[in-house]
């Protein structure tokens, strides 16, 4: 059996146990659109007639005449997984909880975001320049932030949590509106509604944070904050805020949207810069700049560099 095979009997054992459970509409159609495939559909029925035959294993008159026995869900399951493998099929219980039933990468490009309604209906805006994984299985949701920033409107469901993983930080939510940003291995959460629990795998602490509140994890520094809930994932609108950022950090902010002529200083690159930005229109921030702190720009070729005024 090939890889590409035994990947494709691992998935579609999952969604056969899936399947003996309630499904939402959003994974129904999920899977419908899954099983529409015809190597799928082959992959499906075979799983099936393998579950069916284990009835034909036991002779009708040997089956005990007493009430069967209520098992859990859990039971149920670890005795069918057991059986199955006596009779050489394959691990059922293992791949129903380690294969995802539904896998993507999202990817935004310098200069565009990116938005994506995942099958739970939980709404994710990749922000420029971003990398997102998502993995869902029949117990948890799982996404994981490499690169950039993520706004998150998570649909809820107490029975599958929903975690977000950035470089050693993990956020676990139930349902909410928050953002995780992860740049060089800074990873900054803020929370605009509902409740997120955030972990971190180095310092072994745990933060609860509700609205308004937000942190920064960087390295073995943590740094709680105050955010403004109307800020939070505010580049989905098209603008960016500082609050006391030096130049530096807002250039390179600007940089992932696209504007790459601004070179600051040693003079400037630590100016404080405090104020709301347009970043659909990056001439509009060069404009602006110099009303706000005081410098100027010297051109040289392409390139403006920034001095002092």
């Amino acid at each position: 059996m090939t890889h590409e095979q035994e990947t494709l009997e691992e998935l579609a054992i999952t969604w056969f146990m899936r399947t003996r459970e309630p499904m939402s509409t959003k994974e129904r159609e999920t899977f419908e659109q899954w099983l529409s495939v015809k190597e799928h559909k082959n992959a499906y029925d075979d799983v099936c007639q393998t579950w069916n035959a284990l009835d034909a294993c036991a002779p009708a008159h040997k089956r005990p005449l007493l009430p069967t026995p209520v098992y859990s869900r859990r039971a149920f399951l670890y005795t069918a997984a057991s059986f199955m493998l006596g009779i050489g099929a394959y691990g059922l219980y293992k791949h129903y909880l380690s294969t995802p039933v539904y896998a993507r990468t999202f990817v935004s490009r310098q200069g565009e975001t990116m938005e994506v309604t995942l099958p739970d209906g939980t709404h994710v805006s990749l922000d420029a320049d971003t990398k997102l994984e998502v993995a869902y299985y029949t117990h948890q949701r799982e996404t994981n932030v490499l690169q950039g920033q993520v706004m998150f409107s998570v649909t809820s469901d107490p029975q599958k949590a929903f975690h977000v993983k950035a470089s050693d930080t993990l956020v676990t939510v139930v349902g909410t509106r928050f953002s995780v940003r992860n740049i060089d291995d800074i990873v900054k959460v803020a929370v605009q509604e509902g409740h997120v629990r955030v972990s971190n795998t180095i310092l072994t602490r745990t933060f609860d944070l509700l609205p308004s509140d937000g942190l920064i994890v960087q390295k073995t520094k943590i740094t709680p904050l105050k955010v403004t809930p109307e800020l939070v994932g505010a580049w989905q609108s098209g603008r960016v805020a500082f609050e006391d950022a030096t130049l530096e950090e807002t250039l390179k902010e600007f940089a992932r949207y696209g504007e790459k002529r601004l070179i600051a200083t040693d003079e400037v690159k630590n100016i404080r810069v405090t104020g709301s930005f347009d970043i659909t229109n990056s001439g509009n921030f060069v404009t602006a700049l110099p009303s706000v702190i005081p410098i100027r720009y010297v051109k040289e070729g392409e390139k403006l560099l920034i001095v002092k005024r």
